[in-house]
Order: structure tokens, then C-alpha cells, then sequence
């Protein structure tokens, strides 16, 4: 009973975090989203845009699903209705990881945006560009083919899970492998970019610095995807909780 009353209480805690995170997403983020008269609709903001509306979508599912589980522990203990299930598995886990995904994979676009216009381009850039264009090339059309499938494959079976033709603990498995792969790919992608890039001087020491610093937000972004796959495999996840405690 105590550990059901502690688990009730961290599901509080985190429900009130991701509202907080949500309000301060959206006091800070809203003007840029949608005034495209001061922000012009180039490709920094459609990027900038894609990120933080999918970002908004992203908290705000996370909190309905951190007040539900929250919900069901203050309740009386019932056994929960295995009726929408799959639907709820979709809507409240499987959709917001799958953006966290895409929101990865804007990461490094952004980065590769960012990283070329930090850059003084000169001549040692076009001998980079010559020796690496064919490569990039295909890292770029295997990395967004990859993502575009990974798009599509999640959407059926995103469906099928819905009408429970495949059970949660399955879409979560082939959900975290094919987030790896993509990690792997996107993490050769900035490699690539970098290589490119390399050796030619920023414009100025604050170009430098948001650079170094946008760096930084995507090791971050590994290290939480990392930990996410070490909880999975290893700890116990939200779609396994009704399991575990009814053991």
C-alpha cells in the first residue's frame, strides 16, 4: 500500500512538472510559432516551428498521461478496463515518444543549418564540399528515407495497435529498435556535416558559441535516449506497471 501511495505521489510531482514545463514552453515559444510577420517563414523557423509545435504536443500528452496514472493510483485499487487499451497506449505513450523521435532527428537538421552559417565559407570550404558532397549525399537521402519510413511504419501500427491487432509491449520493442537505428544514422549524419565543415573558422567567437552550445543539447538528447533504452530493457516501463503490480 505504501509503495502504491509513493508511486501516486511521484505521478503528482511529474504531472505539475510537465504542466509548469508546458506554460513556460508556451510563454516562451508562442510569439516566434505563430507571428509570421516578425518571424518570416524561412527555413531556421519552419524548423524552429516544427520543433516546438511537435514540443507542445509532446508535454501536453505527457501530463494527461502522468494525471491519469496518477488517477488510478489514488483510486480504490480497481482493476483497470482492458477495454481501449490500445488506445490509450497510442495516444498517451507511443504517440509522444514518436515525436521526441522526430524532434531528434529536427536536432541535427538544425545543428547542420546552424553549423553552415556559423561558417566563414572560402575556398577550403569548396574543397571540402568537393570531397565529401558524394558522401553527404547518401547519408542524407539513407538518414530521411530512414525517417520518412519510420514515420509511415509508426502510423500503421499506430492503427493496428489502436484496434489491438498488436499489443503495446510489442509496439514498444520495435518502437525503441527502430529509434536506435535512427539514432545511428542521425549520429553519422552530424559526423559527415562535421567533416565537411571542418576547417573553416566561425564568424564570429558568438557564432562559435551557439554552435558549441547547440552541441551540448544534442549530447543530451543521446545520453536521455540512452537512458530511455536502459529503462526499457532492464527497469520497468509504464506500459508494464498494471503487470507488475497485479504480480
Amino acid at each position: 500500500m505504501a509503495a502504491s501511495s509513493n508511486l501516486g505521489l511521484l505521478f503528482f510531482v511529474v504531472a505539475l512538472i510537465q504542466i509548469f514545463f508546458l506554460i513556460l514552453l508556451v510563454c516562451r515559444t508562442a510569439i516566434p510559432i505563430f507571428s509570421c510577420a516578425k518571424y518570416p517563414n524561412s527555413r531556421p523557423m519552419q524548423i524552429f516551428r516544427a520543433f516546438y509545435g511537435s514540443l507542445w504536443i509532446q508535454t501536453f500528452l505527457n501530463s494527461v498521461l502522468y494525471w491519469v496514472l496518477f488517477g488510478f493510483q489514488a483510486g480504490k485499487g480497481d482493476e483497470p478496463a482492458a477495454e481501449g487499451e490500445g488506445f490509450k497506449s497510442v495516444v498517451l505513450i507511443f504517440l509522444p515518444t514518436i515525436l521526441m523521435s522526430l524532434d531528434y532527428a529536427l536536432i541535427y537538421l538544425q545543428l547542420d543549418d546552424m553549423n553552415k552559417r556559423a561558417r566563414v565559407q572560402g575556398g577550403i570550404a569548396y574543397m571540402q564540399k568537393q570531397a565529401y558532397n558524394k558522401l553527404v549525399k547518401i547519408v542524407n537521402i539513407v538518414t530521411f528515407v530512414y525517417v520518412g519510413i519510420f514515420i509511415a511504419v509508426q502510423i500503421v501500427i499506430m492503427i493496428l495497435t489502436m484496434f489491438n491487432l498488436i499489443s503495446p509491449s510489442a509496439f514498444l520493442t520495435e518502437l525503441n529498435t527502430l529509434i536506435l537505428f535512427m539514432m545511428i544514422f542521425l549520429n553519422i549524419f552530424a559526423v559527415t556535416q562535421y567533416c565537411r565543415n571542418a576547417g573553416n573558422p566561425y564568424l564570429t567567437a558568438k557564432h562559435r558559441k551557439y554552435v558549441h552550445k547547440y552541441k551540448l543539447v544534442v549530447v543530451i538528447w543521446n545520453l536521455a535516449f540512452i537512458i530511455k533504452f536502459f529503462m526499457t530493457f532492464f527497469g520497468v516501463s509504464i506500459v508494464d506497471i498494471d503487470d507488475k503490480k497485479g504480480e
